[in-house]
């Protein structure tokens, strides 16, 4: 797991709570505040899963390069809340992604519709993204603009 960007979202207390939740279910977890150690390729080919908890930030291209390919070469990726308004710079990135950041009104309170038919009503930003087309869609939510 590894976190940093804008303090406004606590990337550090948020990636905290993420690696308590993944250790409970068994996960051996790493944490760091770089996305350095993906560049090392012994590294990055024993991991399962990745955990970006950024936003608001940007990084050189040889770690986002390095974590796009980690992932190309079948690491997962879990990525967490502002992911998609982080590294805009990085091509790579954004289509590892398959989406990206558009912005989001003030907090309040919608609901999100699951593929499998659930739904639940939730209060936070709503994101507002530019999807591939492509991406299959595990929810959504209905546009609240007002």
């Amino acid at each position: 797991m590894t976190y940093g960007g804008w303090a406004g979202h606590d990337p550090a207390g948020c990636a905290a709570w993420c690696s308590a939740f993944l250790r409970a279910r068994g996960f051996v977890v790493d944490l760091t505040d770089t996305l350095d150690p993906l560049t090392d390729p012994g590294y990055a080919a024993g991991l399962d899963l990745v955990v970006p908890v950024w936003s608001l930030a940007d990084a050189p291209a040889a770690p986002l390069d390095a974590l796009v390919g980690a992932v190309s070469a079948g690491v997962g990726l879990a990525a967490v809340h502002g992911a998609a308004a982080a590294f805009d710079a990085h091509r790579g990135y954004r289509r590892m992604l398959g989406g990206s950041f558009v912005w989001h009104p003030e907090e309040r309170e919608f609901v999100v519709d699951c593929a499998g038919g659930d739904s639940f009503r939730i209060f936070t930003e709503q994101y507002h993204l530019h999807v591939d087309p492509a991406n299959e869609m595990v929810a959504r939510t209905r546009l609240c603009d007002g």
